[in-house]
């Protein structure tokens, strides 16, 4: 098994980390193992190997055009053998009493695939499953889905890698964004639930609570030289208020309407003391609409970002925010093509 998953580690390069897994193989009755192996005897048009030969190598044929070859015991694939089904998917590997058991790969006709440990019939243990689309996950499985620790990397180069249930993104785990950012934090049933933390590269850090992938309640940027910015959410949407508590320890007042005019207001001491602050500040908003595909007020909040933050601060904010808002526009035009299926929203 650390011969398969160190092949499958050279192969990779991922709300938190929310998965959803609707197309998952498993939740499709057409990619669990069929059962071919268990048809009646009137169903088979060719065999090798006899009920009552005890071991015996050879081949298979049922009337569907399903074909195995390799070992039998008493009529049944046991040992080494390899499975091809009329419509061009194979499992190869391990048999055990007519059924995949052991180590094997099971290939898809939507080019998707799963190499790992099998367990009468069904993914069980460690292995490596790789999307139609291309996402990669590494890690263990019970029942026939992602089950316990697991890594998954997405196309893009996000990672998220955690706990999971029944397929999904549930406990505790880690995802690394495309701009270097990390979330750590808990999720359930896919999506972010309870505390997590925001980690830039910078430093820089955002802690709040999550409700079913939506920020909640009082969220606090921590910089890395000590200050710190208080927001607060109601279901989903940002409050107008914001607190910056100066290196002093002094709470200074602002609003969201006060920094959108900031190119009057020059006499604030909010802005003075956190102008330096707010292009992260709003990026992280951008980040949480985006989220939330409230692509209208993620877009708005990156513009406040790219506004406030001056090419003369030299801060990587400015190419964060050219990224995302990039990324919006693919995803606005996907959405309308109905392509893309979004993996993780965090």
């Amino acid at each position: 098994m650390r011969k398969l998953i160190a092949i499958g580690l050279t192969a990779l390069s991922p709300i938190l980390m929310f998965a959803n897994f609707n197309n998952w193989p498993a939740n499709n009755e057409n990619y669990t193992y069929q059962s071919s192996l268990e048809n009646d005897s009137t169903a088979i048009v060719h065999s090798d190997c006899p009920l009552l030969k005890r071991n015996c190598s050879g081949k298979i044929k049922w009337a569907d055009g399903t074909i195995y070859v390799g070992d039998f015991k008493f009529g049944k694939p046991h040992g080494e053998g390899k499975i091809t089904y009329s419509n061009g998917e194979f499992y190869k590997g391990e048999f055990v009493r007519g059924y995949p058991e052991g180590l094997g790969i099971m290939e898809y006709n939507d080019r998707s695939f799963y190499e790992g440990e099998w367990s009468n019939g069904i993914k069980e243990g460690e292995g490596i499953y790789t999307f139609p689309g291309g996402h990669e996950y590494t890690g263990e499985f019970e029942n026939d889905v992602m089950n316990g620790f697991g890594k998954i990397k997405l196309m893009t180069g996000e990672i998220y890698e955690g706990d999971w249930k029944n397929g999904l993104a549930d406990g505790n785990g880690k995802f690394t964004r495309k701009d270097g950012s990390r979330f750590i934090g808990k999720s359930e049933n896919g999506t972010r639930n309870g505390e997590g933390l925001i980690v830039w590269e910078s430093g820089d850090t955002l802690m709040g609570n999550w409700e079913d992938g939506i920020m909640v309640e009082e969220a606090t940027y921590v910089f890395a030289d000590g200050t710190q910015m208080i927001s607060f959410w109601e279901n989903g949407e940002l409050q107008n208020d914001l607190t910056y508590i100066d290196s002093q320890g002094n709470e200074l007042m602002g609003s969201l309407e006060l920094v959108s005019h900031i190119t009057t207001q020059t006499d604030s001491k909010f802005l003075a003391s956190a102008s330096e602050k707010l292009p992260l500040v709003f990026y992280g908003f951008a980040m949480e609409f985006h989220a939330m595909q409230n692509y209208d007020l993620a877009e708005k909040h990156l513009d406040m970002a790219y506004l406030i933050d001056s090419p003369a601060n030299d801060t990587p904010y400015r190419e964060m925010v050219v990224q995302l808002t990039a990324n919006i526009n693919s995803e606005r035009v996907n959405k309308i093509l109905g392509k893309g299926n979004v993996l993780f929203r965090f």
